[in-house]
């Protein structure tokens, strides 16, 4: 297994504020990371997160290229290149989605909307990544 992590940039948009008020900017981290630092300890809502990347070069047919998030913390609603892949949440960490076929010859586009509710602030804080299998 070969594995390239996705930690940055990425963008992010906060797209609603738990309980209503003014949305924070837009901006870009490097993942893993919550949201304290950028949007505030006390945010809660939902944030979208963007990353784009490109596809690993020297692919085996029998290769498979897989995308794995190690942690987060809320519900994540993930698509690639606007493809739904699914949902997860904290409780179903590490989640793992073939994206072989998904995959372009050109840039692919990473989107995970993150709703958070709880207590700590929100995000992906645990490693995202592509494993490459045989």
């Amino acid at each position: 297994m070969h594995a390239i992590r996705l930690r940055g940039p990425w963008e992010y948009e906060p797209l609603e504020v738990l309980g209503g008020g003014p949305l924070p900017p837009a901006g870009k981290v490097k993942m893993p990371c919550h949201w304290a630092a950028t949007l505030g300890a006390t945010f809660r809502g939902s944030v979208l997160f963007r990353r784009i990347f490109h596809t690993p070069t020297g692919l085996d047919l029998d290769e498979q290229v897989w995308l794995v998030f190690d942690a987060i913390r809320g519900r994540g609603d993930v698509h690639l290149n606007d493809q739904p892949l699914g949902q997860f949440s904290t409780e179903d960490c590490p989640a793992r989605y073939n994206i072989t076929s998904l995959l372009t010859d050109d840039a692919n586009t990473l989107t995970v909307q993150i709703e958070h509710t709880g207590d700590q602030p929100g995000g992906l804080v645990g490693d995202v990544r592509l494993e490459i299998e045989d």
